[in-house]
């Protein structure tokens, strides 16, 4: 009934982008996973999301302020509402080559063709202007020579003109065996158009693709996190008049700043900012006094870090900016961003500022 519902409603709205249907389920007589089917059963032109993103996207659609959570308190506009993410094994997806392995789709060379391991439509939902596609793929060696691995890009299926493209080679891999992001900007120029996502294999390098992603990259988004606020979590150090420091003859090396493990950061490259000092220098200029990293719990591993020495600061006692670029390319992953010392000066942490990448 909540579909027949829905589907009743969708007739009588303008056939035009966004259009918003408020839909509540009765507890007693709605189970959680009868809502996840509903969900499941919707076709393209539906995206449930939470009531509050709900509002939030109904008055940015309206031209109106909306408020978020005063601890993510941000400049962003426009806030990318907009993602698709699909698994390489969607029946969504065509394969032309290669083979179901685990939740990924992979390909070997002397036993898989060279075509096709991916391709998927961009759903008719996605809003006009600029776009971004991303694939997750990872390889299972970076020491031989940089061979090409993969060309991803993003067509117009009607006129088959290419809308955008990367080709990825092998030494573009940092970790072997560990998934990296690699991505393409493009523009839908129509709502009638017809965009293709395309992940073709060269052949030379065994790869494993793991899923992919269409958004709307935010073009305006800068966030403070203040080290001293609440929302940030110390194993060492106290407050100082400026920030959270630390004291190389009291304190023991260890991480002096984490959290606040947000899910609002918008997707697509941005750069994590960090405000530091140090004085007090007690190693030598090589020796490291801090190490910054982007990290997601949600998926396990560091998405970026910077090691920092002690002859990378221009003076004691004076604040500088270490920008750290990173990617977040999972919808609504949880994220921290940290700061080790490692007890070679006394040093402070002022803020952690997060800026989207123009």
């Amino acid at each position: 009934q909540i579909k027949a519902s829905i589907l009743d409603r969708a007739k009588n709205l303008p056939n035009t982008a966004p259009q918003f249907i408020a839909v509540q389920g009765i507890a007693w007589s709605v189970t959680p996973t009868q809502l996840k089917d509903i969900m499941a059963s919707l076709d393209s032109r539906f995206v449930v999301v939470r009531p509050d993103h709900y509002m939030q996207l109904y008055r940015e659609s309206k031209g109106l302020a909306f408020e978020i959570p005063a601890y993510e308190s941000a400049v962003y506009d426009p806030y990318p509402f907009y993602n698709d993410t699909f698994e390489a094994e969607d029946a969504s997806v065509s394969h032309f080559t290669g083979k179901l392995e685990g939740e990924a789709w992979s390909a070997t060379p002397a036993v898989d063709k060279v075509d096709y391991l991916l391709k998927r439509n961009l759903a008719d939902t996605a809003p006009l202007g600029a776009l971004q596609a991303t694939f997750k793929l990872s390889v299972d060696n970076i020491s031989l020579n940089d061979a090409q691995v993969a060309l991803i890009d993003v067509i117009d299926a009607d006129s088959q003109q290419v809308l955008g493209s990367q080709l990825i080679t092998r030494k573009m891999f940092t970790t072997l065996n560990q998934y990296q992001y690699f991505s393409v900007p493009f523009s839908k120029t129509s709502l009638s158009q017809k965009i293709t996502l395309r992940l073709y294999w060269k052949g030379s390098v065994y790869l494993k693709a793991d899923k992919g992603i269409s958004f709307s990259p935010a073009s305006r988004y800068t966030k403070a996190f203040e080290a001293e606020s609440s929302f940030m979590s110390h194993v060492r150090g106290s407050l100082t008049s400026d920030g959270w420091g630390v004291n190389a003859n009291v304190d023991l090396a260890g991480n002096m700043l984490f959290g606040p493990y947000t899910r609002f950061v918008p997707l697509g490259n941005l750069t994590a900012n960090y405000r530091l000092k140090i004085s007090n220098i007690l190693g030598v200029p090589t020796d490291t006094a801090l190490t910054v990293d982007v990290y997601s719990p949600t998926v396990g591993f560091v998405l970026a870090r910077k090691i920092i020495s002690l002859s990378q600061f221009a003076s004691p006692d004076t604040y500088q900016e270490f920008s750290l670029p990173f990617g977040n390319f999972e919808p609504n992953q949880s994220l921290e961003f940290r700061v080790h010392w490692n007890k070679k000066s006394d040093a402070v942490v002022d803020k952690v500022t997060v800026k989207s990448v123009p």
